[in-house]
């Protein structure tokens, strides 16, 4: 008798939605923030060149796990919510009475990512 695998059939979605001006949200907490843009690109798992190409908007499609990485690294939401799969470049709102919010990281938080840190690009 012969066993086979079965593997479940697995259903896929993908949402795009635009994001105009959020390179520039990034660019202006990135320099709020006292670390060089080696190390926070290096923590959200990307190049220094990648993360300045974000902040261009060069790049034209921004992986969810790259932008929450950022986010992470900044102790930022830029508020970008697929759930209203939409995006409010004005304050960055998405529903009524949320905005963009920073907090610091712990030392758990920091020494986590630096962990994680290899480069992706």
């Amino acid at each position: 008798m012969t066993a086979f695998l079965v593997t479940p059939m697995e259903i896929e979605r993908t949402i795009r939605i635009p994001a105009d001006g959020i390179g520039a949200k990034i660019e202006e907490f990135r320099r709020k923030d006292p670390r060089k843009v080696e190390v926070l690109a290096k923590l959200a798992g990307m190049t220094r060149t990648h993360w300045y190409d974000i902040e261009k908007e060069e790049v034209k499609v921004l992986p969810e796990a790259k932008l929450r990485a950022i986010e992470k690294v900044l102790g930022v939401d830029l508020g970008v919510d697929f759930r209203d799969a939409s995006f409010s470049k004005g304050s960055l709102s998405v529903t009524p009475n949320k905005t963009v919010t920073q907090r610091k990281l712990s030392e758990a938080e920091i020494e986590k990512l630096q962990a994680q840190g290899g480069e992706s690009d």
